[in-house]
């Protein structure tokens, strides 16, 4: 890939180009293992969660959001 890319460049630019390349193409692969990583990640959680269901994995569960303009009702004491 890299030679295709190289060859269909003018020679004065050839080596931008290959600097180009050599700078996204690892770049790339840190961003697809952490997106990789991230998804796995998730996964095994839900995975855990759903063969343990008296445990909820931080951070997946939301808790229902309040409206600020409505105030909240407490339960009373006691």
């Amino acid at each position: 890939m890299t030679a295709a890319l190289i060859n269909s460049l003018p020679l004065e630019r050839a080596g931008a180009g290959l600097a180009v390349t050599n700078t996204v193409r690892p770049a790339g692969s840190v961003i697809g293992i952490a997106v990789g990583g991230t998804i796995m990640s998730i996964g095994a959680a839900v995975l855990v969660a759903a063969l343990r269901p008296d445990t909820k994995p931080a951070g997946l569960v939301q808790e229902p959001a309040h409206d600020r303009n409505t105030p909240r009702t407490e339960a009373a004491p006691g």
